[in-house]
């Protein structure tokens, strides 16, 4: 065997050259992939005759927004139904169905996560004044 006949760990200038651009395509790929969901999360589904009830699909959600914005709707006088469901478990995805009285099922829907998202943030002001008393009567 001759000198130029030897195997050789590295790879052929060409082969690595391919590598990188495949990479690059791959992770491009990916971010588009990750931005376009990222961009929908939210998906409405209403009738255009009938603006009072809709079905309204969360992505990324679970239990923990699903009963918690149920719960704020249904208290409300102008909902005559709302319920929510998992469809599977292993699909990352709750569905809202809302039947409002008279008013858009859209707005009544916006007004419901505002009322969820000012109790977030009572509770979440109740919890650091309730931190802040413990440590303040523990410190020793």
């Amino acid at each position: 065997m001759s000198d130029n006949d030897s195997y050789s760990n590295e790879e052929p200038e060409e082969m690595a050259n391919f590598e990188e651009s495949n990479s690059a395509i791959e992770e491009e790929e990916i971010n588009q992939i990750k931005t376009k969901k990222e961009q929908q999360n939210f998906i409405i589904q209403q009738n255009e005759q009938d603006k009072t009830c809709g079905t309204y699909i969360f992505l990324d959600e679970d239990h923990t927004l699903g009963n918690a914005l149920r719960y704020m709707l249904v208290k409300r006088p102008d909902v005559e139904f709302c319920g929510y469901s998992i469809p599977h478990p292993s699909e990352n995805k709750m569905n809202i169905r809302l039947q409002t009285v008279e008013k858009d099922s859209n707005s009544v829907l916006q007004e419901g996560l505002n009322s969820l998202a000012n109790a977030c943030d009572i509770i979440g002001d109740k919890f650091d004044q309730a931190i802040k008393k413990y440590n303040k009567k523990n410190k020793n």
